[in-house]
């Protein structure tokens, strides 16, 4: 049985992008709190500065004006800028348009994302990042944009070495503190994410640091330390509603945990006057169990909106339309498991092309290699395919230790499936009931009834007519349910059923 396509739990936990994509997003403009305490930057871009004048070359004119946007006007960048403009071609579009964020050109409508790196791609822009590491060695965006391409190789080790040079350069800046949050979740350390965040001087002034707190607090099980200042923040006017938006949505989502639907839908509504596309996300998520309903198209049609807009495809059960976004989020979040998570589940399950939902599955496993949900359906991929030697192979590389309930469950459910299409009913009958009943222990009744669903269209494929009855049963109580994405699976398994039972028929009349 395939990890749930949908995302049963999503927080407010930060994007971790490239340095010059942060700086295009906004989320790193400078000045949003007055107050916040900052590092001293003076050191910094007057090396910037310095190193331009000496060299006068690309790579440093984009140094410096990088710095500038960030850290604050230089009258040295506006000559660097102009040199970037007036190299055309030769400076990257992203150079170009901080080069006019610097000049006070409005820039274009063009976002450059990282959504095409491949494995090569990587390897190249690790080489230089690593002789930029020994030119720059005191840049802490240099630093954390290293740690992120490791993050993408699976090479978590040089990633959080990189991680904690950049904190010890910039320990109060932002873009630094909130990558390296998300670093922290990734690899599976939620509390020292809390813990960087609760010391770090500048939480409780800023408010994207304090929505990375709400949000953490909530994956560690803790009570948010400054939900009271959050809520100040959230009730003045003098900071720009683009600024609040994550703020806005992570308080709104503790609302819903609550169960204060109404309190969260009028927090949502806040963000959504100019929300950041982990907002939007965010909202697109929720609003389906809040009752907010569609957000508006022309938000879903914004750069970088693409988890939004998988999560809107999924509330109207267009499965085709989820996978092509659910790619492009994977994308701009390559180290990320959960859109291929959500896309590979659905491949398989709903669209009936576990090939599509195996190779999706790979590619997730390439950033992430040991994860549970991952080879739980690659797995399942293999073992509908029937090919079952392969499935028990990858199965092999799971540890247990690592598994959440639900992980546990739905693996115990596609080692059953593998043993029916390995032809040993009796096995696959034990990991099924197995999987049910642990479901049941834990009140996690959705999944006893998902693990019932495959159990039984098992049992009927391997022509035991007692799982018609109990089968019919557990589509009733799929459809009671109305949650979509189960009676969804329910329908679609009722048609693989009815098929079968089809050309059963077929062949009986055949002379």
């Amino acid at each position: 049985m395939a990890t749930s396509n949908e995302i049963t739990e999503r927080r407010m936990v930060p994007r971790w992008r490239p340095f010059a994509e942060a700086l295009n997003t906004g989320e790193v403009s400078p000045g949003v709190v007055a107050s916040a305490p900052k590092m001293d930057v003076r050191p910094f871009l007057a090396e910037k500065e310095g190193a331009w004048q000496e060299n006068k070359s690309l790579p440093f004119a984009v140094e410096l004006i990088s710095a500038s946007v960030v850290l604050g006007a230089s009258p040295v960048a506006t000559e660097a800028a102009e040199f970037v403009l007036e190299s055309g071609d030769q400076a990257s579009v992203t150079a170009q348009e901080l080069a006019r964020k610097v000049l006070g050109i409005s820039p274009g409508t063009e976002l450059i994302t990282n959504a095409n790196l491949t494995k090569d791609e990587i390897r190249k822009s690790l080489r230089v990042l690593k002789a930029r590491r020994v030119s720059h060695p005191r840049s802490p965006f240099v630093w954390i944009d290293l740690a992120r391409l490791y993050a993408l190789m699976g090479q978590l080790i040089p990633a959080n070495q990189a991680i904690r040079v950049a904190l010890g350069l910039a320990p109060n800046e932002r873009f630094v503190i909130r990558s390296a949050t998300r670093f922290y979740l990734h690899a599976g350390q939620p509390d020292e994410a809390l813990n960087l965040l609760r010391k770090c001087s500048r939480t409780a002034n800023d408010p994207w640091l304090l929505a990375a707190e709400l949000a953490v607090s909530t994956v560690v099980g803790k009570t948010p330390r400054f939900a009271k200042i959050a809520a100040q923040l959230l009730g003045g006017k003098d900071i720009h509603p683009f600024h609040l938006s994550e703020l806005a949505t992570a308080m709104g989502s503790l609302e819903m945990a609550a169960g204060s639907h109404k309190k969260a839908n009028r927090l949502f509504e806040v963000a959504l006057h100019a929300p950041t596309d982990n907002s939007l996300a965010q909202i697109v998520w929720a609003g389906a169990q809040t009752g907010l309903g569609d957000v508006n198209n022309k938000l879903l049609s914004a750069p970088l909106a693409y988890e939004a807009r998988a999560f809107h495809e999924q509330n109207h059960r267009r499965w085709e339309s989820l996978i092509t976004y659910a790619n492009e989020w994977a994308k701009d979040e390559s180290f990320s498991a959960r859109p291929r998570l959500m896309a590979s589940g659905t491949a398989s399950s709903l669209l009936n092309n576990p090939s599509l939902g195996e190779s999706i599955a790979k590619g997730g496993l390439e950033a992430n290699p040991a994860h549970p949900g991952l080879i739980n359906n690659l797995a399942f991929a293999l073992g509908l395919q029937g090919r079952t030697d392969e499935a028990f192979r990858v199965l092999n590389d799971v540890d247990p230790t690592e598994c959440s309930i639900n992980e546990s469950i739905c693996l115990l459910a596609t080692v059953g499936l593998a043993y029916f299409r390995a032809k040993n009913p009796a096995e696959g009958t034990a990991h099924y009931q197995r999987a049910i009943e642990l479901a049941r222990i834990n009140g996690l009744d959705q999944l006893a009834i998902r693990a019932s669903l495959h159990f039984e269209r098992e049992r009927i494929f391997s022509g035991d007519a007692e799982g018609v009855p109990a089968f019919l049963r557990s589509v009733e109580q799929a459809k009671r349910s109305n949650q979509s994405q189960l009676v969804a699976l329910a329908e679609n398994i009722a048609n693989q059923v009815a098929n079968f039972q089809q050309s059963l028929l077929g062949s009986s009349k055949r002379p």
